[in-house]
C-alpha cells in the first residue's frame, strides 16, 4: 500500500474523473469494470505544501461525468493508491455541479464512485462537531452519516434532518435516489423549533423534492402527546414556486417629507429562473422614488441581478424648492462553476447625492468611492495562454472625479520549458531554462482634465461634469498603453547543497505620445516644461538577478506521546541585481544645462512622466 499525507492550511484539489479508467502503473495495467471509477494519482503535479493553486488529477476517458469533482479540507489529505481511496480531515467538501456534500470526515473511494461522510466529536466539549450536509440544488440535507454515489446519484442516510417548503421532515435510515428519497421512521411538520409542538410520525413516508411527500399509515403527536387517531394514507404538496402579485405599501409618516406609501407595487415571476419587482414610493411633499430589479439564474450556466432606481425627492414641504433627479445603477453578474470561460461583472454607478437622499443605510449613506468592473476571463485548452478584457470605472461622489479604464486587456502565459524534449526528466542544464509573457494594455480617461503641461507650476485640474460637450475633451486627453514583459529564468547545482537562479527580464513599453520638453522661466527660475506630442514611441529595459540560496534543516527531537519532534527549515539567500541606467539615454530622458539639483547633476526628466505604466 502506498499512502501520502499532506498537511496545509487548507489543502484543494480538482478532479476530472471519467466513468471507467484504468490505473496507470508500470507494474500493474488491469482495466478496472466498466460501472466503477478510479483515477491515476500518478498524474498529481505542483508543491501541495502550500496553497498556492488547487491541484489538478488529468484523466482520460472517451465517457466522462457530466462535469468536473472538485474537493477541499481545512486539516489535512490522505491518499491511498493501491485502494483508490481518498481520506479528507477537518471542514472536508465534495462538490460536483449543484451537488455539495461537507462534513469533518470524508473518505472517497473511485473505484466505487462512492463518498462516504461522518461528523467528528470536540474531546473538550463531547459534542459533535462538522455534522454531515448536503446540498442539492435548493435542497439541503443534514445526518449523522452520509453515503452518497456520485455516478448514480443514490445514497444512504442516517439521521436525515431536512425541509421541503413549509415542511421539515426528520428520520432514518434513508435511502436517496436521483428522483426521491425515502425515510423510515420518519416524522413531518410545518413547526420549525428543534422540538415540534406537533407533528406526523409515520413508519414510512416518500419525498419527491419540489413536488410532494407522501407517506404510509401515520398518525399525529401534539406536544409529545400521540392521538389515538390515524390515517392509512398521508399526501403533502410542496410549493416552491415564486408566484407573481401585489406587494402592498408600507404607510408611515416622516418629519421632513409627511406622510407616504414605501415599497408598494408588483412582482412578476416570469418562470422559475427569471423575477422581476418594480415598487414606488410616494411622499406627500410631492417627492418619489421608483425602483426596478430582476434577478435571474441559469443552472450551471451563470446569476445575476440589478436595480435602477431614480428619484426626485427633497426635505421640506416648500413648493419653491426644485426636487433633484438622481439615479443608481447596479448590477451583478457571475458565471457558476470553474468553466475555461468567465463573465463577471459588478456594476455601481449613481449620482452624487442618491445616497444621501435615499440611503438610511450608513454604508452606503457615507461612501464616496463606487467602483464598477465588467470583466471577461479565457484559458486556452491545451495551451499556455489566457486572455482577459475588463472596462473599470471608478467614481469619488466628492471630488466628482470619475476615471473610465476601457479596455483593459491582458494576455498571459504561463511558464513553459522550450528545450525540455517530451518523457525528459529536465535533469540537463538547458533543459530547465524556461520563460513566460505577460502583455497588457489600456485606455483612460477621466474628467478631471489638465489646464497646464506636465514639469512647470502646475495649475489646478478642472473637473468637468460627462456630457456630450466635454466628452471630446476628455478623449483628447486619454491615455493609452501597452506593456510587455518576459523574464527568463533557470536554476543550477553548485557543490551539491547550493542552488544559484539566474533570471533576466525584458520590459517593453510602447504609447502614442510623449513629452517633449524645452526651457521656461517661472517665477525667476528656469524650469522644463513638457509638451504631450503625439506619435508612436517604443521604450525597452531590461535587468539581470542571480540568487544564491541552500536549505538547512535541523531536527529536535522531544521526548513525548503526543509530540515527538520539531523540525525546522533555514533558508539563506543572497541576491545581485543589475539594471542599466536609463537616465542617460536621451530617447527616454531630457537634460537641460540650466537646470540642476542641489548635489550638482543634471535633473532628469522623463519623457513617459504620467504615462500609465512609467518607462524605463
Amino acid at each position: 500500500m502506498i499512502c501520502c499525507l499532506l498537511n496545509a492550511e487548507k489543502i484543494s484539489a480538482q478532479i476530472a474523473i471519467p466513468d471507467s479508467l484504468h490505473i496507470v502503473s508500470k507494474k500493474d495495467s488491469t482495466k478496472l469494470d466498466s460501472d466503477t471509477l478510479s483515477t491515476s494519482f500518478a498524474t498529481i503535479t505542483g508543491d501541495t505544501s502550500v496553497n498556492k493553486s488547487a491541484d489538478t488529477i488529468d484523466v482520460s476517458s472517451k465517457k466522462e461525468i457530466e462535469t468536473t469533482i472538485l474537493y477541499s479540507c481545512r486539516d489535512s489529505i490522505r491518499m491511498n493508491i493501491a485502494e483508490q481511496k481518498v481520506y479528507l480531515y477537518g471542514n472536508a467538501k465534495v462538490t460536483y455541479g449543484d451537488r455539495i456534500l461537507e462534513s469533518e470526515f470524508m473518505e472517497i473511494n473511485w473505484a466505487t464512485n462512492e463518498v462516504k461522510s461522518y461528523g467528528g466529536k470536540d474531546t473538550v466539549r463531547g459534542k459533535t462537531i462538522g455534522r454531515p450536509l448536503f446540498h442539492e440544488g435548493s435542497d439541503m440535507y443534514s445526518a449523522e452519516e452520509i453515503r452518497y454515489n456520485m455516478k448514480s446519484g443514490k445514497g444512504i442516510i442516517k439521521g436525515i434532518v431536512t425541509r421541503q417548503g413549509d415542511g421539515y421532515i426528520q428520520g432514518g435510515p434513508v435511502k436517496k435516489t436521483p428522483e426521491a428519497i425515502y425515510v423510515k421512521n420518519a416524522f413531518y411538520t410545518t413547526c420549525n423549533l428543534p422540538h415540534p409542538h406537533y407533528r406526523i410520525n409515520a413508519s414510512k413516508l416518500k419525498v419527491i423534492p419540489g413536488d410532494k411527500v407522501v407517506t404510509g399509515p401515520f398518525h399525529m403527536e401534539i406536544m409529545g402527546i400521540p392521538v389515538p387517531l390515524g390515517l392509512p394514507l398521508g399526501f403533502f404538496p410542496v410549493t416552491r414556486r415564486s408566484k407573481s402579485g401585489v406587494i402592498i405599501p408600507t404607510i408611515g409618516e416622516q418629519s421632513t417629507r409627511g406622510l407616504f406609501l414605501s415599497n408598494g407595487g408588483y412582482y412578476w415571476a416570469v418562470n422559475d429562473y427569471v423575477g422581476i419587482k418594480l415598487v414606488g414610493s410616494v411622499y406627500a411633499n410631492k417627492s418619489y422614488l421608483f425602483s426596478a430589479s430582476a434577478n435571474y439564474v441559469k443552472k450551471y450556466g451563470y446569476r445575476g441581478d440589478m436595480m435602477l432606481n431614480y428619484s426626485k425627492v427633497k426635505n421640506g414641504f416648500d413648493d419653491g424648492t426644485v426636487a433633484p433627479q438622481l439615479y443608481s445603477v447596479r448590477w451583478s453578474h457571475g458565471t457558476l462553476g470553474n468553466k475555461p470561460s468567465r463573465f463577471t461583472a459588478d456594476v455601481n454607478i449613481s449620482s452624487s447625492k442618491y445616497y444621501q437622499q435615499n440611503s438610511y443605510n450608513p454604508i452606503p449613506y457615507q461612501s464616496t468611492n463606487f467602483a464598477s468592473n465588467v470583466s471577461w476571463f479565457k484559458t486556452f485548452r491545451n495551451s499556455p495562454f489566457s486572455l482577459s478584457m475588463s472596462f473599470r470605472q471608478n467614481q469619488n461622489t466628492t471630488t466628482r472625479i470619475m476615471t473610465v479604464d476601457a479596455p483593459d486587456i491582458a494576455l498571459t502565459m504561463v511558464r513553459i520549458y522550450p528545450f525540455k524534449s517530451k518523457g525528459s526528466d529536465g535533469a540537463k542544464w538547458f533543459e530547465k531554462i524556461n520563460f513566460s509573457y505577460a502583455g497588457t494594455t489600456r485606455y483612460s480617461i477621466s474628467n478631471s482634465l489638465t489646464n497646464t503641461s506636465v514639469g512647470g507650476a502646475k495649475a489646478k485640474d478642472t473637473i468637468v461634469s460627462v456630457n456630450s460637450g466635454t466628452f471630446p475633451l476628455m478623449l483628447e486627453q486619454g491615455k493609452w498603453g501597452l506593456k510587455n514583459t518576459i523574464p527568463i529564468t533557470t536554476t543550477f547545482k553548485l557543490f551539491k547543497y547550493f542552488s544559484l537562479n539566474p533570471l533576466f527580464n525584458y520590459n517593453q513599453w510602447v504609447y502614442a505620445d510623449k513629452l517633449v520638453y524645452h526651457d521656461t522661466i517661472q517665477n525667476g527660475r528656469t524650469t522644463a516644461v513638457g509638451v504631450k506630442t503625439p506619435g508612436f514611441n517604443m521604450a525597452h529595459s531590461y535587468d539581470v538577478n542571480l540568487t544564491l540560496t541552500t536549505r538547512v534543516y535541523g531536527m529536535y527531537r522531544i521526548k513525548s506521546n503526543v509530540l515527538k519532534a520539531v523540525r525546522h527549515t533555514i533558508i539563506p539567500a543572497i541576491t545581485y541585481r543589475y539594471q542599466p541606467d536609463a537616465s542617460g539615454n536621451s530617447n527616454y530622458f531630457y537634460k537641460s544645462d540650466q537646470i540642476y539639483s542641489s548635489n550638482g547633476q543634471q535633473t532628469p526628466f522623463s519623457v513617459y512622466q504620467n504615462s500609465l505604466y512609467s518607462g524605463p
